[in-house]
């Protein structure tokens, strides 16, 4: 009886040890899957990016046209998108995540920060970082960035229509 005791706490031994390391295993997975999926999502940040860009160097060298103005649009809110899947990704959305994806060129403009600053909760804004923040630049940042052909050519528009 002892022997059958004895081999039967060897074997259950061996399965935990076994069952350990299929649970590490899957959790190394699983956070590499998740570091790839944010790397992906950047990528596409970057391209939306590069995309828009394009886009706003278009209509400022030949002119607005409806399209064009429309491609932006929905170039912006894609962007919009990606950035609330890559602000879900970080273990903690704040203020200073924003200035790190600034500091580190994944925004690159003002309109971009601005945009990132609207996914924040209040309950993510800590007292200690508004002290140190200027949030004068987004005040008068519209939906299209000021700095965008695309803003001016609609501005001489709006003026127009006036």
């Amino acid at each position: 009886m002892t022997t059958w005791l004895h081999w039967f706490s060897i074997i259950a031994g061996a399965a935990s040890v076994l069952s350990f390391a299929a649970f590490l295993y899957e959790k190394l997975a699983r956070r590499q899957a998740k570091l790839e999926e944010t790397r992906r999502i950047w990528s596409e940040i970057s391209k939306v990016k590069g995309i828009m860009g394009d886009v706003e160097k278009d209509i400022h060298s030949t002119g607005s046209s409806k399209r064009a103005l429309q491609a932006h649009g929905a170039l912006a809110i894609l962007l919009r998108d990606l950035l609330k899947e890559a602000a879900q990704r970080e273990k903690r959305f704040s203020l200073s995540t924003i200035r790190q994806w600034r500091g580190t060129g994944k925004l690159s403009s003002d309109w971009q920060e601005k945009l990132a600053l609207t996914l924040l909760l209040t309950e993510e804004i800590d007292d200690e970082e508004l002290k140190n923040e200027d949030f004068s630049k987004h005040r008068d940042a519209d939906a299209v960035p000021t700095d965008s052909p695309v803003y001016h050519i609609l501005d001489e528009h709006n003026k127009e229509q006036c």
